[in-house]
């Protein structure tokens, strides 16, 4: 996946640490987010990769990626073919609403 931090600009101190006293996330769910936010803008990555860093295998990290996306950090979205292929994927991080 691609990661775009759009929203971030400017306002990275203020992010982290709204993440930081959020007592809905475990400490791998805010590992990850540290990880995505320090990847470049517009970085490939891909959850087997993301998983390699973390004993809990791929299973664990989309179930942390889910959680994320289900409290408002991270938007994911999938480009697909016709035939339901996944070309592409992007993860872009926000201020939870």
């Amino acid at each position: 996946f691609m990661v775009i931090k759009k929203e971030l600009e400017g306002k990275l101190q203020s992010y982290c640490e709204e993440f930081y006293d959020n007592d809905n996330l475990s400490l791998r769910e805010k590992g990850i987010l540290v990880t995505l936010i320090g990847m470049p803008e517009g970085s490939d990555f891909s959850v087997p990769t993301l998983a390699s860093y973390l004993p809990d295998g791929m299973t664990a990290v989309y179930a942390y990626l889910h959680k994320l996306e289900s409290l408002g950090y991270i938007e994911r979205r999938a480009e697909r073919n016709s035939h339901r292929k996944i070309l592409s994927n992007d993860v872009e991080l926000f201020f939870p609403k």
